[in-house]
């Protein structure tokens, strides 16, 4: 009688997509994607703020942000 109800119970978690796979690899790509996007937005971020960057002072603080902006991505706290 109890294995015919945990059977029960597990069939209509699994049917229901309760457990599956899915999702985590779903989930995984949609992290990849998401950092992917993060990643180009700091390279054209630190693109542009070494166009306008006249002195090595200048360079080294695009170079700090744009660090900062890759371990954003890294973490994903950036959104």
């Amino acid at each position: 009688m109890r294995l015919s109800i945990i059977v029960a119970l597990m069939s209509v978690g699994f049917i229901a997509g309760c457990g599956g796979m899915e999702e985590e690899s779903q989930d995984a790509e949609v992290t990849g994607q998401g950092f992917t996007q993060c990643w180009n937005q700091c390279v054209a971020t630190h693109q542009g703020c070494l166009q306008y960057a006249t002195t090595p002072d200048m360079k080294a603080f695009c170079d700090k942000k744009f660090n900062f902006c890759v371990d954003r991505c890294e973490s994903g706290t950036a959104r």
